[in-house]
This record gives structure tokens, C-alpha cells and sequence, in this order.
């Protein structure tokens, strides 16, 4: 289980697949591995987020 900003997030939360493709994505993109707590904490950090968008998109507009 990792924790980062008030998320929990358990691994097998994830099929292994998800985290694996994760891990294989970030790996490609930072040129090196990644270990399985840090595709956690991405995938975490992407919950995180997104579910802080979806809590900004749902304050009423301010309009001039």
C-alpha cells in the first residue's frame, strides 16, 4: 500500500496488468525502470487529479 496526499491506494486495488503497463509506459518515457511503488504513486497522483478536476468542475462559474 502506498499513501501520498491522502490517497491509499492497495495494489491489488489494480489487476497486475494495469500496474505492469504502467510501469512499462513510465519506463519508456523516462528511459530507465520504475519500481512497483512508484507506478503506484503515478497512478495515484493521476486519481488524485482527476478527481480534483472533477471537484473544480463542479464550483459555480465567475463571470465579470
Amino acid at each position: 500500500m502506498t499513501h501520498n496526499g491522502g490517497l491509499f491506494i492497495a495494489k491489488d486495488l489494480f489487476h497486475s496488468s494495469f500496474i505492469e503497463e504502467t510501469k512499462k509506459l513510465w519506463a519508456e518515457k523516462l528511459g530507465h525502470e520504475i519500481t512497483t511503488e512508484q507506478a503506484l504513486q503515478i497512478i495515484e497522483f493521476w486519481l488524485g487529479l482527476a478527481e480534483e478536476l472533477n471537484r473544480l468542475s463542479q464550483l459555480p462559474s465567475v463571470s465579470k
